[in-house]
């Protein structure tokens, strides 16, 4: 009997289990949210619903830079009713552009008639029309922008050094060439000229100023070409370090994405070898865990439909399993009505002897009413 109340209670929570909707907790996007401190970041949020397959909700997310450079950020987020984590990496958005992030499943279910989510933090903030990763960057202290790195005091680039309060401004007489006449200075004026990177503002300055200059033969114009000299030599200077820390910025953050990609791929491929484990063990709940975790860290397209494959495999496995529980059920139900049968057949039998042997009548009926109601 005890085994017979296990099977069906089994049965009616698997019921229950099922009896989820698919596309239920759907919902549109959020109103456009300002990030707190960052006014041209903001963010939305919206439900695409229940999804059967891998028994959670579909979210997505997306985000709108508002600003006419570029946007780089780090953002966490956490669902506000259960705190399980939301959407959480580095991301980037093009100038006045928004970028919609690939779906997530999560177990936790919207509230209805509410479309703000998650609570949120931005951090690591760069906004620059270049792509610069070495300047400084910021997040939201309370409600105070704060830099969190790079901050140390950088030069102005577009500072052409032309203050008139230098003590030292008589020093650009001197020059570390050997300069001995005007025709040779402006050769090597038109030969730094050819070095210029112009995408900076100075560079442009400088180039106006001295590659197309028509040189006059005075002394003055000597000490001038040695000054453009000292001008030119310091500025492709301070390119080529900007290019060195820039490329080195690119190379460290190269690695680090090679990291990352490396050791998501390496969860990847231990959710899936744990979920095949647990399947093969007929852990079906453990299997689907580690197959759900294996959508989220999947990095492509293929690895996204094996783990969904596999979740639709579990699925299968555990209903399966579940049929096969509900018919065992049914078999000893019907046995057990066989049995009682039985055994009511042979006590009828039994009292008929007693009768023929003398017992009484009224004992003999009463015993076949409580036998019949067995």
């Amino acid at each position: 009997m005890k085994k017979i109340l296990l099977i069906i209670f089994v049965f009616f929570t698997s019921y229950s289990l099922y009896a989820q909707k698919e596309n239920e907790g759907k919902t549109d996007w959020a109103q456009w949210k300002q990030t707190k401190c960052f006014k041209n970041l903001y963010v939305s949020i919206r439900c695409l619903g229940y999804s059967k397959q891998v028994n959670k909700y579909e979210y997505q997310i997306k985000f709108k830079n508002t600003s006419s450079k570029n946007i780089h950020f780090n953002y966490d987020s956490y669902f506000t009713s259960t705190n399980e984590q939301f959407a959480h990496g580095r991301f980037d958005v093009r100038a006045n552009n928004e970028y919609v992030w690939v779906s997530q499943f999560y177990d936790t279910r919207p509230k209805p008639g509410t479309t703000g989510f998650a609570n949120q933090t931005v951090s690591r903030y760069i906004e620059n029309p270049t792509d610069d990763w070495t300047i400084p960057s910021y997040a939201c202290d309370g409600n105070s922008i704060v830099c969190d790195q790079n901050c140390e005091t950088k030069s102005n680039p577009n500072n052409n050094g032309n203050s008139t309060n230098n003590n030292n401004s008589n020093s650009s007489n001197s020059t570390p060439y050997d300069v001995t006449d005007l025709q040779a200075a402006i050769d090597k004026v038109n030969s730094l000229c050819t070095k210029l990177n112009m995408a900076s503002s100075n560079a442009q300055s400088l180039s106006n100023k001295y590659c197309s200059k028509t040189w006059q033969r005075t002394d003055a114009e000597l000490q001038e070409a040695k000054k453009a000299i000292a001008a030119l030599e310091k500025e492709i200077d301070d390119q080529g370090s900007a290019e060195k820390a820039a490329q080195k910025a690119a190379d460290e953050q190269a690695e680090r994405e090679r990291k990352a990609a490396e050791e998501k791929n390496n969860r990847y491929q231990t959710y899936m070898s744990d979920g095949e484990s647990a399947l093969s063990n007929e852990k079906y709940d453990d299997a689907l865990q580690n197959f759900q975790s294996a959508v989220n860290e999947a990095s492509n397209d293929g690895q996204l439909n094996a783990a969904r494959n596999a979740i639709a495999k579990a699925q299968k496995a555990k209903e399966d399993a579940l049929r096969r529980v509900r018919v065992a059920a049914k078999e000893e139900v019907e046995n057990g009505k066989v049995r009682v049968r039985s055994i009511r057949k042979e006590t009828n039998e039994e009292l008929k002897k007693l009768q023929k042997d003398g017992a009484s009548e009224d004992l003999i009926k009463t015993a076949e009413t409580k036998v019949q109601v067995f």
